[in-house]
């Protein structure tokens, strides 16, 4: 069959058919992703600004990509069992999206929290909720700059390397407000405990989406080394 020269993890592979579709399925599966991240942002910023009907409005949208995402992580799966890659590679390709199928499911979780458990903020705590939610999820920027750089032609180890580094650091200002404002939370007077934990338990649905975006980063980094000579 006709086969495309290119690169990946820094060394020449020729690409068939099959590998070819496994991209073009993993680079929709990211876009699919970086929606569903988006639009769960979105409906928790209209939340934490009082407008609780908007944010419902956008509950069906996350779940709906998120399904999908399942749906075309199930046919990645389908193309890898059908013979594209070789054998150990194909356990590496399938686990990186395995990976990062856990950033959408920390989306529609943290969305579906917010919609339906209806944590009251108190209004001296929005702004730092805020914040710390597009801290978070905006993190989805540098998490598809390390999957296109693995996936894409002449793809490298140092771009995927330096926008993982990237993921990193702001995995950690997340973890620094997130800190700050458990630490203003529980030092209250005025907020009883129930009400306490409640706000400790949304911020935290709020932060994980991160802390997934950085294991799967991760991932993809390690899987990257393994494969550079």
């Amino acid at each position: 069959p006709a086969c495309l020269e290119t690169v990946i993890y820094g060394m020449p592979v020729k690409i068939f058919k099959k590998e070819k579709d496994v991209v073009a399925l993993a680079l929709g599966y990211l876009d699919v992703v970086d929606q569903c991240v988006r639009i769960a942002e979105k409906a928790i910023i209209l939340y934490l600004q009082g407008d609780r009907e908007g944010a419902a409005a956008l509950q069906p949208d996350v779940g709906n990509l998120e399904s999908r995402a399942d749906e075309i992580r199930r046919c990645i799966g389908d193309k890898l069992y059908s013979g594209a890659y070789l054998p150990l590679m194909r356990g590496d390709i399938y686990s990186i999206i395995d990976s990062l199928d856990h950033v959408p499911n920390s989306a529609e979780a943290c969305c579906n929290f917010f919609t339906g458990q209806t944590p009251e903020i108190p209004d001296d705590f929005v702004a730092s909720f805020i914040k710390i939610a597009g801290a978070s999820f905006g993190i989805i920027t540098e998490l598809g700059e390390v999957v296109t750089s693995f996936f894409k032609p002449k793809g490298k180890i140092n771009a995927i390397r330096e926008h993982a580094q990237a993921v990193g650091t702001r995995e950690s200002v997340v973890d620094g407000l997130e800190w700050d404002t458990t630490i203003r939370i529980f030092s209250s007077s005025s907020i009883d405990l129930a009400h306490k934990i409640h706000l400790k338990t949304a911020l935290d649905r709020i932060a994980q989406l991160s802390d997934r975006a950085e294991n799967a980063a991760e991932y993809v980094e390690l899987v990257a080394m393994k494969s550079v000579l």
